[in-house]
């Protein structure tokens, strides 16, 4: 247990995408190491009897009230009264956060004489903890045991401060992680909304929600009237607001993508939805927005949390860009420029591959927005080459070759399946379709005697690709191929078997 207790101590530490409030975390981990070091288990000769008491205590009903402090509610799952529940949570929290903190095979002393490399670890620890809690395991029953708890609605009076705080945290990350989930497979949300009353978590940092009544409302008071921090700080509670905030958007843009297009008033909901994109965002202080400056005065993990929203926003607003231009050839321009805005951030990224945590991430986000933005751009730039029309005026041709030459090149020769990923694989192999539709763009010939002035199509040398899939590129292209996230017909099958969606990435960041 120590190991675990340090790692999780180090993982609060640096982390900006936790989720339960530290104290209940870190205290509660701390006195079951206290009691297992006074009360060791023999394992070896013991395990039933071990095995009747977890049993035991994890079949009693937790109860809280109003008084309840938060060393009373850590001791009831425990000590004594240690729950299987907890045991999965830390086995989890330990592989979080040795992932988080050290290059896949690291060594690692587990401090019983055993040792274990951080990938053998982390898998380890995401099998045990499926054991403990497997009613966790499927994202459908989370959602199941919300409504049947009712945790989707405001905490009565009997609620403590610190652990009403922590359900609107929870149902905040729920929320989001069921959008992107719909979004990445195509399928309806499971918590909609409009069926949860219970606000946003304050923006409070951890250790605020233990204080004392008179301390806790000064604390208060501190928030503006939105119940954002005026200080500037960045803290979980931060992260989650503003993802939760974004969510509302990605749920109409689901509702709009999901078989709405033969509703009468399909139309005025799109421009209506489109409206709200653009000022939904207004609601997030300019305080916390993203800007390439951040990376020089505020630390790494803050910046990618930043960035991560500003991704989130923007790929809702591209999906809706996408539907807008089936309606309406002449958004395409504004759909070409928020697919640059999106590269421009991953361009970002590119220049931070180099620190660890950055690294560990840049798959699955480059996978999830760099690859449709760049698959969108790509697409277009090849018919509009071979139909001889020109691109929309608002982003110059040049632009859109550099930018896409730029990341398809970075990409194949610098991110590499050092460690087998799934993820990774499906990052590079359509890596490689955009690099050859890129060339097949550049290097089209109009047929002979046809006219076309091909002048200034250019001939950029950005390597060959390796292996296309089946769908190809070149010839006849599907108009939808990169058209991940918008739910239609087969462009989304490949998600299904990604890693990222049976272990959402967000919860390996830190």
């Amino acid at each position: 247990m120590p190991f675990y207790l340090e790692h999780i101590k180090w993982y609060y530490g640096k982390g900006r995408f936790t989720i339960i409030p530290g104290p209940i975390v870190l205290d509660s981990l701390s006195q079951t190491v206290t009691y297992m070091e006074s009360h060791p288990w023999n394992v070896t000769g013991n395990w039933a009897s071990i095995y009747d008491e977890l049993i035991s205590a994890t079949k009693v009903p937790l109860g809280t009230s109003s008084n309840t402090f938060a060393s009373e509610f850590n001791s009831s799952f425990t000590g004594p009264r240690l729950r299987l529940e907890f045991i999965g949570f830390i086995f989890a929290m330990g592989g979080i956060s040795v992932q988080g903190r050290f290059p896949g095979r690291q060594p690692l002393e587990l401090g019983n004489g055993e040792s274990m490399d951080t990938d053998a670890f982390t898998k380890e620890m995401v099998l045990a903890c499926y054991h403990c809690e497997r009613v966790y395991s499927l994202f459908g029953d989370l959602v199941s045991d919300i409504y049947a708890m009712g945790l989707h609605h405001q905490p009565s009076d009997d609620v403590p401060f610190f652990l009403a705080e922590t359900r609107k945290r929870m149902l905040a990350v729920t929320q989001r992680t069921d959008k992107n989930l719909s979004t990445a497979m195509g399928r309806p949300p499971r918590l909609p909304h409009r069926y949860c009353d219970e606000g946003l978590p304050l923006d409070l940092p951890d250790e605020y929600l233990f204080g004392e009544k008179e301390s806790l409302q000064r604390f208060l008071q501190s928030l503006d009237d939105d119940g954002w921090n005026r200080d500037g700080k960045f803290y979980p509670a931060t992260l989650m607001r503003m993802r939760c905030i974004l969510s509302n958007l990605r749920e109409q843009v689901l509702e709009l993508t999901l078989g709405r297009s033969t509703h009468p008033n399909y139309t005025k909901d799109l421009s209506d939805t489109y409206k709200f994109s653009q000022t939904i965002f207004n609601r997030i202080p300019t305080r916390y927005m993203y800007t390439s400056s951040c990376w020089k005065d505020t630390d790494a993990i803050e910046c990618l949390a930043r960035m991560i929203i500003r991704l989130e926003h923007l790929f809702s607003v591209l999906q809706l860009q996408r539907l807008r231009c089936q309606e309406n050839s002449e958004a395409t321009g504004d759909l070409l420029n928020t697919c640059l805005d999106v590269l421009s951030i991953v361009v970002d990224l590119t220049g931070q591959y180099g620190i660890h945590q950055i690294r560990k991430q840049f798959a699955w986000m480059y996978l999830m927005y760099g690859i449709p933005a760049s698959g969108v751009l790509a697409t277009e730039l090849y018919q509009r080459t071979i139909s001889s029309q020109p691109l929309p005026p608002s982003k110059p041709r040049s632009e859109i070759i550099r930018t896409l030459s730029f990341l398809v090149s970075w990409v194949r020769n610098t991110v590499t399946e050092e460690q087998p990923s799934v993820t990774i694989g499906a990052c590079l192999e359509l890596n490689n379709v955009i690099s050859k539709l890129l060339d097949d763009a550049l290097d089209y010939q109009p047929p002979s005697g046809s006219g076309q002035d091909d002048a200034g199509l250019g001939n950029v040398d950005i390597g060959q690709s390796l292996e296309i899939p089946s769908q190809g590129v070149g010839g006849d292209l599907p108009s939808d191929v990169f058209n991940f996230g918008l739910a239609s017909g087969e462009s989304l099958g490949w998600l299904d078997d990604l890693d990222l969606i049976r272990t959402p990435p967000e919860l390996s960041l830190m």
